[in-house]
């Protein structure tokens, strides 16, 4: 069967709950999948950062975003594949950081690191790895924690099926997305460690949009 090179692009995000509002030196993490574009490739993955805030739409196609921002794959799809992308909820750098070296393992050196216009970094880090790597409901760490998703979605791209120009997806928390708090007991100076619920298993939370083209 013959190939074909897809030009992936992402064109808006809406998120209505980034996860945590307070952490002001947060990132949000999209990364996005296609599985088994081609035979040997189980997956490849491309993993943005992105600052987010509550009830934000951040549209790709306008400045001072550029094509550096926009570009998710150019890759060479052989039959079916499916698109997968998941949105973090906010987390400092040093977790982010943990999470893309288990990742990308050694093939980490690989990924590219660009400047942004207006001084922001971009990283764009794109790899081949085991679809394994991947869950659905939340981004494992090595050391057992973990990147809770507020947002996902998938989409289906068959050889004989028109390819959209304005893939809209909806994101869907995968499973409760939790905080913890501390909550003082009355009458005592004493706090206690409670759960706070961020987000609800099921529940919407913004949508995304990509431009899909053969080239």
């Amino acid at each position: 069967m013959a190939g074909r090179v897809l030009e992936i692009t992402l064109k808006s995000l809406t998120v209505q709950k980034n996860g945590e509002v307070t952490r002001q030196d947060g990132r949000n993490l999209l990364t996005a999948s296609l599985i088994y574009p081609c035979p040997g490739k189980p997956t490849v993955t491309t993993v943005k950062p992105l600052a987010l805030g509550e009830e934000m739409t951040l549209s790709f196609d306008a400045a001072p975003h550029t094509y550096a921002d926009r570009i998710v794959f150019k890759e060479e799809v052989i039959g079916p594949t499916m698109l997968v992308v998941q949105l973090t909820d906010v987390e400092v750098p040093s977790k982010i950081t943990k999470f893309l070296t288990g990742l990308f393992s050694s093939v980490f050196t690989a990924a590219v690191t660009m400047l942004a216009p207006g001084g922001s970094n971009l990283i764009l880090a794109a790899a081949t790895h085991s679809v394994a790597a991947l869950e659905l409901d939340s981004l494992k760490l090595e050391d057992g924690e973990q990147l809770y998703v507020i947002g996902a979605a998938s989409l289906e791209i068959l050889p004989d099926a028109p390819l959209p120009m304005d893939a809209i997806m909806p994101l869907t928390v995968p499973r409760d997305v939790n905080r913890p708090i501390l909550v003082f007991k009355e009458g005592s100076g004493q706090a206690i460690r409670k759960e706070q619920l961020i987000l609800e298993a099921g529940q919407q939370n913004g949508s995304i949009t990509f431009g899909i083209r053969q080239l």
